[in-house]
């Protein structure tokens, strides 16, 4: 036994690790960070700290919200699912009448669709001043001088110049991500809000609309409609749905093919399944669209419904018929 003491001990302990570690290591590690944070830049990737470029050199995978992170918070939409097929949806809009559409805009399955999308969501198109606007605007906020007035009346008609000249797909809206890119797909086909019109919102027994909105747990939100009476369908009301995928074939037992309703059975079940996950792996948000014809013989005009919870719809069972 040597009987050093625990400073001695401590001192010869720092000097062996001192010696150990060459000076120059934290200077090389350092600047060989900071080269690779200069080559990131280049690729547009902004490092905050150098610490993080190591750890970004150890990662394999980079898992992120794909809404507003990757995409600003803007959607288009790229593929549909209907008729039992995936069909590549082109905006009208932007590809012109001589394009060559994997869709007909005329048929009976597309138009089933189209109104399920439109009916069962709530973006609209909106025309406020975008940001750019609201920024000179905000320069003669609270003033009340001739110039001042002028000048804002002065930039809100270059605005309502520019909105009238905008196409749709490039307009600001109120609404989510997902109903904005619905909304935007459909309008250059048939306008949104004189198609809504047409459907006026059914009534609860207390007065109330029946209609159930979207929240994350039950992931779909339903609505009762009317259905124009100048149609004649043999119907007088219609009932939506629209959320999850697999919330509402989940709750349906038909599927809409070639026109008429087949039952849902295993083999359709696991077509729309698979056309879930081909969206899926791409990368893409799904929506799935429902409706149910309510016969006018048992739900005459002026019926009062009794849409209590996601969990209570009091409709009929298994009355559903998926659309897309």
């Amino acid at each position: 036994m040597l009987k050093y003491t625990f400073i001695q001990n401590l001192v010869f302990a720092i000097g062996i690790i001192v010696a150990n570690v060459p000076e120059g290591l934290l200077a090389t590690i350092t600047i060989t960070l900071s080269v690779a944070a200069k080559t990131l830049s280049t690729k547009k990737v902004l490092v905050k700290n150098l610490e993080s470029v190591e750890t970004l050199g150890s990662t394999s995978c980079i898992c992120s919200d794909k809404t507003g992170t990757l995409t600003q918070n803007v959607m288009t939409i790229e593929n549909l699912y209907y008729n039992g097929k995936i069909t590549k949806a082109e905006n009208i809009e932007k590809k012109g009448p001589k394009f060559n559409y994997a869709y007909d805009k005329n048929c009976f399955m597309f138009k089933s669709l189209q109104e399920a999308v439109c009916v069962n969501t709530v973006a609209t198109f909106s025309s406020n001043p975008t940001d750019l606007y609201n920024a000179r605007l905000n320069e003669f906020k609270g003033k009340t001088d001739d110039y001042s007035e002028k000048m804002v009346k002065k930039i809100m008609d270059e605005w309502y110049d520019e909105l009238n000249n905008m196409p749709y797909y490039q307009r600001p809206t109120n609404g989510d991500a997902s109903e904005t890119a619905l909304i935007k797909f459909f309008q250059p086909i048939e306008d949104i809000d004189q198609f809504r019109e047409k459907y006026n919102t059914a009534k609860n027994i207390d007065g109330s609309d029946a209609e159930i909105k979207f929240n994350s747990k039950h992931k779909f939100s339903a609505k009762v409609k009317e259905v124009p009476a100048v149609e004649q369908r043999g119907y007088s009301y219609m009932g939506f749905l629209k959320g999850a995928p697999e919330r509402v074939w989940d709750q349906c037992s038909y599927i809409m093919i070639d026109g008429k309703p087949e039952i849902l059975d295993s083999y359709w079940r696991n077509e729309i399944e698979n056309a879930n996950k081909t969206f899926a792996k791409m990368g893409q948000r799904v929506l799935g669209f429902a409706n149910m014809l309510l016969p006018e013989s048992e739900y005459p005009r002026g019926h009062r419904f009794d849409l209590k919870s996601p969990y209570e719809l009091n409709l009929p069972q298994n009355g559903f018929c998926f659309v897309g």
